[in-house]
């Protein structure tokens, strides 16, 4: 099973870097998918159901809005924008491409967080935590 290990601390969490581009499947020019590609590092969180970024990054990649829908966080119901988005992982060699990707947009409270890995996402993983070694594995399941 091929793995893509990084580092946490307590105090932030755990980050990964990923390549956010336009789903394909909605673009049909190439050039857009390469000018709406973005570097963007995002927080794991098992606690999210739905994978998201800031507005801000979805505003710099020219996301164009599938619609709302309602969002239920800690503070309450919040009307987020929906997107479909390729999501690419260089940690893997090659490359691992995860492709129409639902995603919200969210504020959040920070400027360091750009986005969050929510389950949608990470239930096409097996994710291995190791706190006593403050590192993660983030797997691609084999196809026994």
């Amino acid at each position: 099973m091929q793995r893509c290990k990084f580092s946490f601390d307590s105090e932030h969490g755990a980050f990964i870097e990923v390549v956010l581009s336009k789903a394909a499947s909605f673009t049909f020019k190439e050039e857009e998918i390469l000018e709406s590609r973005k570097k963007v590092k995002m927080l794991i969180d098992t606690g999210a159901t739905t994978t998201s970024i800031a507005p801000r990054i979805a505003q710099n990649m020219g996301l164009l809005s599938l619609g709302k829908r309602d969002m239920r966080s800690a503070t309450g119901i919040v009307p987020v924008n929906r997107y479909m988005i390729d999501l690419e992982l260089p940690c893997f060699s090659p490359n691992y491409l995860v492709q129409d990707l639902n995603i919200i947009d969210t504020p959040f409270p920070n400027e360091w967080i750009q986005g969050l890995l929510g389950r949608n996402f990470l239930e096409k993983f097996v994710l291995e935590i190791d706190g006593p070694g403050k590192y993660m594995n983030l797997a691609i399941p084999s196809n026994d």
